[in-house]
């Protein structure tokens, strides 16, 4: 009999330290919570919830009380600027992360942030879409000016043009001497001196010609 009572003693034991062990495992699952983060969209500086928005969704998990790195801050951010859409060169970009629709400057996503329970804050999209590229020619216009004495040269991809386009060019002065514009390697013409903003500017104009061409600067006496 004596024998019995203590197996049933034992097995109680067995039971408490069960119970134990599972209120201690499930306290250290609670310690973990999750920061989620949403896309949403802003209507006058008031941000709405979407639906059917996972592919900008995000969430990452963090120990109690655990305050936010610099690290874990650029992280969420380098994920979010990965998804943001790209409209062939169209500027977007998003805004701060906010805890509350209202945008409340006191509740936003930071470094330092303390995890103190689960949260979910809400980031919009800005920006537009892209400008429509300024139409171009089909001819290359090559200009030599090794002096650099024309100040207003169109960068390399904008030097197509369109036969019979008016192209202008502007330098600034030079004592005694002209600086003659030459066209395909013939002489075209100098200078023609004018006032902008009160400063004296020599200018250039000419029509593009019917095929890629050479525009050079030479200083003449």
């Amino acid at each position: 009999m004596r024998s019995k009572i203590l197996f049933i003693l034992l097995l109680n034991g067995c039971h408490e330290n069960e119970v134990s062990i599972s209120s201690s495992l499930s306290n250290k699952n609670e310690e973990k919570y999750t920061l989620t983060f949403k896309y949403s969209e802003e209507e006058n500086k008031i941000l709405k919830e979407v639906e059917q928005t996972e592919k900008y969704t995000f969430s990452y998990q963090y120990e109690k009380d655990h305050l936010i790195t610099k690290e874990e801050y650029d992280l969420v951010y380098e994920d979010v600027n990965k998804e943001i859409p790209n409209n062939q060169g169209g500027y977007y970009s998003f805004g701060d992360f906010y805890c509350d629709l209202n945008m409340n400057q006191d509740n936003k996503f930071k470094i330092g942030f303390q995890v103190d329970s689960n949260y979910t804050f809400y980031y919009t999209i800005i920006g537009g879409e892209a400008t429509p590229p300024t139409p171009t020619g089909t001819l290359k216009l090559n200009i030599e000016d090794s002096n650099n004495y024309i100040y207003d040269k169109p960068d390399d991809n904008e030097s197509y043009f369109y036969p019979g386009e008016i192209i202008t060019l502007h330098s600034f002065p030079i004592m005694d001497a002209d600086l003659s514009m030459y066209i395909n390697d013939e002489f075209y013409s100098i200078q023609n001196c004018i006032l902008i903003e009160e400063k004296f500017i020599w200018e250039y104009s000419f029509e593009m010609p019917n095929r890629e061409s050479i525009v050079s600067f030479r200083v003449t006496y």
